[in-house]
């Protein structure tokens, strides 16, 4: 089990070292926050008013 979390612990360490984990980070991200904000557009259509009662 060590040697898996070394290894995995190197791997998460090399991929944060990387652009490219920035760019796939905010690439992705701005898609969640686009979905969830049409998502509360289209609801608001349907008459849900917000997160409060969540």
């Amino acid at each position: 089990m060590r040697h898996l979390l070394l290894t995995a612990g190197a791997d998460i360490s090399e991929s944060v070292r990387s652009r490219w984990f920035l760019v796939y980070t905010l690439v992705f991200g701005g898609i969640v926050v686009a979905l969830f904000a049409s998502g509360l557009t289209e609801s608001r259509i349907m008459g849900f008013t917000g997160l409060s009662r969540m």
